[in-house]
């Protein structure tokens, strides 16, 4: 449990006084921003699972460059040629193949048009049918949910979730649904945008996986694990 002074808004106002957000940071957020594109940014969610930012973000301009980001010119493409747009992005094989199937599933439904006929869809129903994709996770909807139809969600990513861990909000063994409706709940299902994109910097350039810079952490007094290497009760 988070000390009562720890709400969303302290956190995210401590978040907010310490990082700066830039767009090109984050591929998923920087594609929609510059193409209002729904297919486009559901291929850079894609291409950023088990990979960094910018190497999707490199990936997703040569893919764009050689291939064409649409449904028809993916759909359409030599697997081999998209295989070695995406080379410098993880998993890339298997990237190569979800946006091939990915390119005729949309296809044969409806194209473009029918991925923005289903983002009007309620919220819950939206994301069923987005799941039902090849490739599309529970992040990678919720990614675009929150993105595109600035639904009540909150994706979780790897930074996300081990901050969750270590503050206290869910325990070790928590998945994706359980971290992901804590963080709803912390922030009252308010400014999810801005907290998932604060949280995923936090995690990047603070609370590191190997090495985490405690000591010049602005939320640290919210922190289960600080509190008990410092002996503080908590």
């Amino acid at each position: 449990m988070l000390r009562e002074r720890c709400t969303g808004d302290y956190i995210l106002n401590r978040l907010r006084n310490t990082y700066t957000i830039r767009p090109e940071d984050y591929v998923s957020l920087y594609v929609f921003s510059k193409t209002n594109d729904v297919f486009k940014t559901l291929v850079a969610t894609i291409l950023s699972q088990n990979s960094t930012d910018k190497a999707a973000l490199r990936a997703y301009t040569k893919l764009e460059t050689e291939v064409g980001i649409t449904v028809e010119r993916i759909q359409k493409a030599d697997e081999d040629l998209i295989k070695r747009a995406l080379r410098t992005c993880g998993l890339y094989n298997n990237k190569s193949r979800y946006l091939k199937e990915l390119s005729d599933e949309i296809r044969r439904l409806g194209g473009s048009e029918w991925l923005k006929r289903i983002l009007e869809l309620e919220e819950k129903e939206a994301k069923s049918e987005l799941l039902k994709l090849h490739g599309v996770g529970e992040k990678t909807a919720d990614v675009i949910l929150l993105l595109v139809k600035g639904a009540k969600v909150f994706p979780v990513d790897t930074h996300i979730s081990r901050i969750a861990r270590r503050m206290g909000l869910v325990d070790e063994r928590a998945g994706y649904k359980r971290t992901s409706e804590a963080l709803l709940r912390l922030f009252k299902g308010e400014n999810n945008t801005i907290a998932h994109l604060l949280l995923i910097a936090h995690g990047r350039n603070t609370c590191r996986p190997r090495k985490p810079d405690c000591g010049r952490c602005v939320l640290r007094e919210c922190c289960n694990t600080w509190l008990k290497l410092k002996g503080t009760k908590i």
